[in-house]
């Protein structure tokens, strides 16, 4: 996957981290080192393993810069997605992803707070003690805890990572962290203008409307806020949503066509005390 070995990403100062080698480990180190302990690796290279597993098993370089241009606007670096090498078969990647899927999904799974309405969503929550520096063994009260995963499961466009230092009050990743990779995500699948599938939207609200939502299995979001006092973000919602949210904010909607939100005028971000009525297009899910 990586881990000890530096990823190369063009920015300075990367940290390589620590992974014992096999053949130096004891007993006791090898098997603490199956739930995280004994290790270390930047924050990078842990997405970059969710990264492998969501890309049937393919570990890829990451980069920043996509490319450089000259002041002729003439391109004289580019970098182009690359393949580091094979970390695991493609079958294996497929059974890793039922499983965090799983983890996500499925009632009592620690990340239930990383779904998202409409898609699916897969990953892993993290919570580890850091070394107190006083006795150098493993703090009781302080953790870094994390979420990283990836959507859609069917086609993935987003690899993700949110790790939280320190957090004051819970102390697990599945409540810290995976309500911020919920918002991040959900923001960035709605901008990158991927379509939810309706029928897990339909089947959300049916368990809404039957008074049977469970808080901690079915927790979902909807970016419906660009910022206060802007007009919302209505694409990837239902008609039904949209018509709410335009009803909360005291804004006529007028709607066009069938399926879930595509585009609206005027554009998210606008000043809602600008803002009296808003046209939104649908467009059935391909």
């Amino acid at each position: 996957m990586g881990f000890g070995d530096k990823t190369e990403i063009d920015l300075p100062g990367e940290q390589q981290g620590f992974l014992r080698p096999v053949k130096e480990a004891r007993e006791i180190e090898k098997a603490t080192s199956f739930f995280g302990q004994g290790m270390t690796v930047n924050s990078l290279q842990l997405v970059m393993a969710m990264g492998a597993i969501a890309n049937g098993g393919k570990l890829m370089r990451p980069y920043v810069v996509k490319a450089v241009k000259d002041q002729q606007g003439k391109v004289v670096k580019e970098n182009h997605p690359q393949v580091v090498r094979k970390v695991m078969s493609a079958e294996t990647a497929k059974k890793a992803v039922q499983i965090l899927e799983s983890v996500v999904k499925e009632k009592g799974g620690t990340g239930n707070l990383a779904a998202i309405k409409g898609y699916r969503v897969a990953g892993k929550t993290g919570t580890s003690q850091k070394v107190d520096p006083a006795t150098k063994r493993y703090s009781s009260k302080n953790y870094v805890t994390l979420f990283v995963g990836f959507a859609p499961v069917e086609s993935p466009r987003l690899a993700i990572l949110v790790l939280v230092d320190e957090p004051e009050a819970k102390k697990y990743g599945g409540l810290v962290a995976a309500p911020v990779f919920r918002e991040v995500c959900a923001w960035s699948l709605n901008h990158l203008r991927v379509i939810p599938d309706v029928r897990m939207v339909r089947a959300d609200e049916l368990v809404e409307s039957g008074n049977s939502r469970n808080s901690g299995s079915s927790l979902h979001v909807e970016v419906s806020q660009e910022g206060p006092g802007l007009l919302p973000d209505f694409r990837g919602q239902t008609m039904r949503e949209v018509l709410r949210g335009g009803r909360s904010l005291g804004v006529n909607v007028l709607v066009d066509g069938t399926g879930l939100a595509v585009a609206q005028n005027p554009e998210p971000g606008s000043p809602l005390n600008k803002v009296t009525q808003v046209s939104v297009s649908f467009r059935p899910p391909s």
